[in-house]
This record gives C-alpha cells, structure tokens and sequence, in this order.
C-alpha cells in the first residue's frame, strides 16, 4: 500500500489473519516524511524537519495485551517546540528507537540558544513522557533557560475549556556534563548536575562546579509559575580564589585587586529572570557564611581610606600611614584570616561580625550592604598591631 500526506509517501504492507490465531501485522517505510505532519500531537510543535521512519505494528490472538509496535526514525535538521518553553530547540538531528510505550535516543545533537548540546536518552512510557538521559553541552546557559521557562508579559491568555482537556504529562531527568556554565553574569568552568523538569519547575540537584580556582556544589531550583519567577539554592563553595572571583563581581575595568582562599557557604532565595536589576535584587534573601584565608588586597581604596582617617594628623605619606612609631603600606593588606555571617533580607545583607584579622592590622565591621540601590553602611574599627 501507498499512504500519501501531502507531498509526503509513505508505503508498506499488511496482513491480517481469521479463525483461531486472528491478529494484524503491519510494516511501513518511509524516507521523507516532514514532522509538521505531527503538529496536532499535544504540547509538542515541529515547525522544521524530516525524519526517515521504519516501522512494524501487530496484534495476535496470542498477545491479548494489546497493539504491539517497533521502529526506528532518523530525524534530521528538525526545529521542535515544546509546550511550556518560549524558544525552541533548533538543528535537531537524532536516531530513535520505538518498542512498545519504550523510545531509546541513542546518538542526537541540537542547538539551544547559542549552545550546542549533544544527548543521549530513554522515555520507559511515552505516556507520561518521562525523559531520562545524559546531556552534554558547550555552555550551560542557565539564563537562557530562565528566559525560555519564563512566561511573556504580553502573552495572550489562553482560555481554559470547561473539559479541562490538558496535554502529556511531562517530566526530564537528566545528568548534565558541560565545559562551562553562565548565570547573570558570572560565567564559571566544567559542571556537572542532573537536571530534573516537572511542569515550569527546574531543579539542578546535585550541582558540583568548577568555580574561580575552587569547587561550588548545591543545588539550584527556579520556578516559572504565572505569578512571577522564583529561585532558591543551598550552596558551598570551596578554596575559590579572590583574583578570579574579584574581576566578575567588580569589574575588570575597576582597578580592585585581591587574591587568597575563599570558602563560602549558605541559602538565598529571590524572584526575577535575573539578580542583575535593582528590582530582582530586592526579592533576595538568606544567610551566606564568608571565611577566607591569606587575604591580600592591592591598591584597595576602602582599607586605604579607613586607615587614612583612622590616622588623622599623626602623619601620612603617600600610601604610608603612621602611628606614633609604626607604619603601615596601605598600598597592599595582608590578612590571615577574613570571616563573617551576612543575614540578607530584601536585597540588604546584615551583618554584626565581619572580621578582617592582619599582620599589621584588624577591621571590624558591623552594618549592612544594599545590592539593590548599590550602597553600603558601615561602622568600621581598625586596630593598628602595634
């Protein structure tokens, strides 16, 4: 037989048997058929592609549990739209296995944002399409895929029928490999996490990264619901270095150079695409717990004037700050050990006990920071060693 959809053939042949063993057996092929055919399937969209299909359909009398199937589809240069996501995945090229509610991915690359990810996966019931598998990328964009969950404001609102029709349950679990990660605007190196999809729900847990020198681990949850964007991560952060970590957070331009061990650990939570706006940093919240170790800051302006005032008419030359008998180079600050607890409530971060201890000389800082509106209130001590 010849089944033609368009300017799409499709041909095979079938059989069917009567009496005591009654059944069907059915095998297809086709070479060129174009997934758009496919579009009326709930959730799922094929705006661009073809795939090569091989397929057998059979029921006996033997097997009363119902219609059997089997195949394998080659699907080349196919763009595919899924439901919740605003973008779609582009340059899909994929080899799938098809078996009775089983599909296997064994080899498919595509293209998401500027990344290029190659996979490998499993669905055990195309049912409830419930995807498990290994992803490997160039780039884990974490801000693309905020921006893909998260809903337009200018969306036209869908109207709900009284039947309450839904589509396919959805669901991912994926173990993500990547060469590197970006997220606002700190990008860090190799990570690895298995990525878990329910709906608008992410969740990256366990999350292990190669951070600024150290290690960061945790785990990274967003939601993308229709009231707004949420996201919360536990966290530590392990022998990070102040000279790679300083550029990202300043600036390359600003002339802000430290270097040292840093450990961080805590919980933040907050809403918006992204922490680099006033209004999202004010949805922050949570406690971040700082100890650093052989902390050397160069050419610092804070530490040089808190030291210039502390000194006041004893005597200054350039970077040279005196106490009676002792001087201090302000021009660079050695300190053992920096530790302290930041409580952060709305975009402000508290704290009552930053502790800088030096060589030459102790800070203590009590106050707080506000990312939001970019300003810092401080009561500082500087206890000179000498």
């Amino acid at each position: 037989f010849e089944l033609v959809l368009e300017k799409d053939k499709i041909t095979g042949n079938a059989q069917v048997k009567t009496g005591t063993d009654s059944g069907f057996q059915v095998s297809l092929t086709s070479s060129g058929f174009s997934l758009a055919h496919l579009n009326q399937i709930p959730v799922v969209g094929f705006p661009e592609g073809s795939a090569g299909i091989s397929a057998k359909v059979w029921q006996s009398k033997s097997s009363p549990e119902g219609i059997h199937y089997s195949g394998k589809v080659t699907v080349e240069n196919a763009t595919l739209t899924v439901g919740p996501m605003n973008e779609p995945f582009k340059q899909i090229n994929a080899q799938i296995k098809v078996a009775d509610q089983k599909a296997d991915i064994p080899k498919a690359s595509f293209l998401f944002g500027e990344s290029t990810y190659r996979l490998e996966a499993e669905i055990t019931d195309l049912a409830t399409s419930n995807i498990r598998g290994n992803l490997y990328g160039d780039v884990l964009d974490v801000n693309r895929i905020i921006a893909a969950f998260k809903k337009p404001k200018d969306a036209p609102k869908k109207k709900t029928s009284s039947s309450g029709t839904k589509g396919l349950p959805f669901s991912l679990e994926l173990d993500v490999e990547a060469d590197e990660m970006l997220l606002d605007k700190f990008r860090a190196g190799a990570v690895s996490t298995t990525w878990h999809t329910t709906g608008r729900v992410q969740k990256f847990h366990p999350v292990q990264i190669a951070a600024f020198g150290g290690t960061l681990g945790g785990t990274f949850e967003l939601a993308v619901m229709k009231e707004g964007t949420t996201w919360k991560t536990d966290f530590k952060g392990q022998k990070m270095k102040l000279e790679e970590l300083s550029p990202q957070l300043f600036g390359k331009e600003k002339k802000r150079r430290s270097k040292g061990s840093l450990n961080a650990e805590g919980t933040l939570k907050g809403g918006g695409s992204s922490p680099g706006n006033g209004g999202a940093w004010k949805t922050l919240n949570g406690q971040v717990v700082l100890s650093a170790t052989d902390a050397t800051f160069i050419q610092s302006s804070l530490f040089r004037n808190l030291l210039l005032a502390t000194a006041g008419p004893v005597g200054t030359l350039l970077n040279i700050v005196t106490f009676k008998d002792r001087t201090i180079d302000v021009s660079s600050l050695f300190f053992k050990t920096v530790n302290g607890t930041f409580n952060v409530t709305n975009g402000k971060a508290l704290t009552e006990d930053l502790y800088f201890d030096g060589s030459a000389v102790d800070f203590r800082f009590k106050g707080y920071i506000d990312f939001a509106e970019n300003y810092m209130d401080m009561k500082v001590q500087a206890i000179p060693l000498a």
